[in-house]
């Protein structure tokens, strides 16, 4: 996968090096045929493309992994138990969001502090247990010797409350596991947490709740959006415009 520079005007706007005034975009192409599509459109607006290199990137995730490292961006995360994380409180539903969570910090190389701490869960569909195959979680449940739902529930409360992999052992209530569970990259976690951003993107709260399908008037709404818009807030003034922006980009080619 080819990432490359857009230029207009002799002007290059991408990158780290972004001249502050300049829009900053970064080009994700597939494959040549892509590639050609895109340089031939671009070209026609008066846009020039200049390749920089070939990265070995899948998906979203690694395209912001890649802007990341070569932009000095890095995080530091620490495990959070289910039970004092932030969705152990049931909601508005009476029910908890049953979530792999962390403590996330993100830092950037201009600065020797953190330019954000936050929250980030994944859902319980991330864990372990949750990946194995029906034959894995047969064995895990003969070796446990209880039924294959009870095994798969214990082992995923397990590992959301530990942050370590249920090992398939039983000794009393407890399970043997020492390997912690990976934590998410930063391209994933960036990748969320630039949605936030899209509050850039509307004049108010009210315009904003009311694209994203929230009443106006919940007060639970309301938190949500000052969450974003703190977040959104400390990102701009951590990495800079055009280096933000240059992630929100590629987040969008999701």
């Amino acid at each position: 996968m080819e990432l490359a520079i857009i230029k207009r005007d002799g002007k290059r706007i991408g990158l780290a090096d972004a001249a502050p005034q300049g829009i900053s975009l970064i080009a994700w192409f597939h494959n040549n045929c892509a590639a050609y599509s895109m340089d031939h459109a671009l070209k026609h607006e008066g846009y020039s493309i200049e390749y920089v290199e070939e990265i070995d990137c899948s998906d979203v995730e690694d395209l912001i992994g890649a802007i990341c490292e070569r932009a000095g961006i890095t995080m530091q995360t620490v495990f959070v138990p289910f039970s004092k994380s932030r969705n152990a409180k049931p909601g508005e539903d009476g029910k908890t969001w049953r979530s792999l969570n962390w403590r996330v910090s993100i830092f950037h190389r201009r600065s020797s502090v953190a330019i954000l701490e936050t929250d980030y869960s994944q859902g319980e569909g991330h864990a372990p247990a949750s990946k194995k195959t029906a034959a894995q979680m047969e064995t895990a449940a003969r070796v446990m010797r209880m039924p294959v739902s009870r095994a798969k529930r214990d082992m995923l409360a397990y590992e959301i409350e530990t942050g370590k992999i249920a090992s398939g052992h039983l000794w009393g209530n407890s399970f043997s596991g020492s390997k912690p569970i990976p934590a998410p990259s930063i391209g994933d976690v960036m990748q969320s947490l630039v949605r936030d951003c899209d509050v850039f993107d509307y004049g108010s709260f009210e315009n904003w709740a009311s694209d994203f399908g929230y009443e106006t008037d919940s007060r639970a709404a309301e938190a949500i959006y000052r969450a974003c818009v703190e977040i959104a807030m400390k990102l701009r003034a951590g990495l800079g415009s055009a280096l933000l922006a240059e992630i929100r980009l590629a987040a969008s080619f999701n």
